[in-house]
């Protein structure tokens, strides 16, 4: 039997086997689907940062409008607490003309009394008496020229007593206004602090699915490196031409996070350090602890407090970041605002903080409330500023004249 050609099978197994250039195709497929792909997700993420920055101008709007529905709401308060003071001076007015109205009064029961029993008294009893009717004709001058004045006393208190009655009945009918309109108001800002959560959670929403489009581009970036890779030993062994102007891991990582963070830092506005005198009141309220004072356990006070409304609206003073927000030891609910250049400001006592850390906050924002358990106490706000951790008179920073703070 003849022996087998060798020549002619080892030239057949050359033949069928693929060439390098062949295995090296399929790879190459691979990379530019992972390039097109690369290019999607970077069209996904440009959208969604442009979606992203949309939501954020909004959710700027609506905390613009958060700021002014405060400052109405603590102006709400401060008329209020004006129109009570009103009211329980006027209440007091009127105790005082009642009082007064009725001592009068009797005094002229008295008088007319004393007119009815001489004017009863028969002529004939007074001729046995000698000098009884010249008594009774002195006693009788006097009365009548006493009752015209006293009626006059007593008209004038009834018309002053008139006049407090309609300046109370207007009164009423302003806090019956006033009550309707802090009730819209307050309406209204339960519809922005929904509107502010929700578009919060879209924000949120929004740079989770952007960081996940992110991680999807890292991913396919690292894989295209590995298929680069391939590719590379395979044009060793069988060079083939290789795929140019592909971006490298590096370049298509950078183009990818161009964009930026959409959801960064706001525009900061004027620094702490140039808004001396003009920062406004965290809340309205009466003050009761100035800097510097004694306090009640003999500490010197290193910051103010405010007795306020229940329920009263608590501010930011000015923009910043939010550090603390919580309980802590003996100053209850705490929040802590870092404004930058080393100026921070401590707010204390709040019934509720709707404030977290790491949200910015705007001057005016809303951060807050005091608390509205009226078993508990009247409300206090205490609060701190302090530059470089030192504790500053918070006074001077103010636009407020604390003398007339209201509450």
């Amino acid at each position: 039997m003849p022996r087998p050609d060798l020549s002619l099978l080892i030239a057949a197994l050359i033949l069928s086997a693929p060439a390098p250039s062949l295995f090296a195709a399929e790879p190459q497929k691979q990379l530019k689907e992972v390039e097109r792909a690369l290019q999607e997700t970077n069209r996904e993420r440009q959208n969604f940062e442009k979606q992203a920055e949309s939501l954020d101008r909004e959710l700027r709007i609506v905390r613009s409008q958060l700021v002014r529905a405060a400052k109405s709401a603590q102006s709400y308060e401060e008329n209020a607490s004006l129109l009570e003071r009103q009211l329980r001076e006027l209440r007091a007015d009127e105790a005082s003309i009642l009082t007064t109205l009725s001592k009068r009064e009797r005094q002229m029961i008295g008088v007319l009394t004393a007119l009815q029993r001489f004017a009863g008294r028969p002529t004939d009893a007074l001729i046995g008496r000698p000098g009884e009717p010249v008594k009774v004709v002195r006693a009788a001058i006097l009365l009548r020229s006493a009752v015209p004045a006293i009626e006059a006393e007593a008209k004038d208190l009834k018309a002053e007593l008139a006049s407090l009655g309609q300046v109370r009945a207007d009164i009423r009918q302003r806090r019956d206004a006033l009550d309707d309109n802090s009730q819209s108001l307050t309406a209204e800002q339960q519809i922005l602090e929904r509107l502010v959560a929700r578009k919060a959670q879209l924000s949120t929403e929004m740079r989770a699915e952007s960081d996940k489009v992110a991680r999807r581009a890292e991913s396919l970036a690292a894989k295209a490196d590995n298929l680069r890779d391939l590719i590379s030993s395979l044009e060793k062994a069988a060079p083939v031409a290789a795929p140019r102007d592909l971006p490298s891991r590096k370049t298509t990582t950078a183009a990818l996070s161009s964009g930026g963070d959409s959801l960064a830092v706001p525009d900061a506005g004027q620094p702490f350090s140039t808004v001396k005198g003009a920062l406004p009141l965290p809340a309205r309220g009466r003050l009761v602890e100035r800097y510097g004072e004694k306090t009640s356990d003999g500490r010197t006070s290193r910051g103010m407090t405010l007795q306020t409304r229940y329920g009263a609206q608590v501010v930011s003073p000015h923009d910043g970041l939010v550090l603390y927000a919580g309980d802590f030891r003996g100053y209850g609910r705490l929040l802590i605002i870092e404004h930058g250049e080393g100026y921070h400001s401590l707010l204390a006592g709040l019934g509720r903080i709707d404030s977290v850390v790491g949200q910015w906050l705007l001057a005016g924002e809303p951060v807050g409330v005091m608390t509205q358990d009226e078993n508990s106490g009247a409300p206090r706000l205490y609060i701190e500023f302090r530059k470089d951790s030192q504790p500053i008179n918070p006074t001077p920073w103010l636009a407020a004249n604390l003398n007339n703070a209201g509450g």
